[in-house]
């Protein structure tokens, strides 16, 4: 992959209104120790607070990603990037479209 680089994005997203910052954290360390493959980290998103079907974050996240500001997301595991099966679809379909990867720590 030499001389490619990567836009990324980091979504991290929690049913309490503290938030975590491990997984941000985690997240971070992730695309860090992927920078000899030209990956860089463009923006974090975050989302905390209980019952947020798509907070802020998630409509920021589509906005860059329609955008073309972003080549791949990551987040801790699918769950942080949509609460229902329907929604995840919707996503994941967003995502192909703009041809952005998704990659998971799990």
């Amino acid at each position: 992959m030499s001389g490619s680089m990567f836009r990324v994005g980091i979504l991290t997203r929690t049913s309490t209104r503290c938030g975590s910052p491990q997984q941000l954290e985690e997240c971070r360390k992730f695309v860090s120790d992927r920078q000899n493959d030209g990956w860089a980290l463009a923006k974090a998103y975050a989302d905390a607070g209980p019952g947020s079907r798509q907070g802020d974050a998630i409509v920021q996240l589509l906005r860059d990603i329609k955008s073309g500001l972003l080549d791949v997301v990551v987040v801790s595991d699918l769950t942080r990037l949509a609460r229902s099966a329907a929604t995840l679809r919707s996503m994941m379909q967003a995502l192909e479209e703009q041809k952005v990867q998704v990659v998971t720590l799990d």
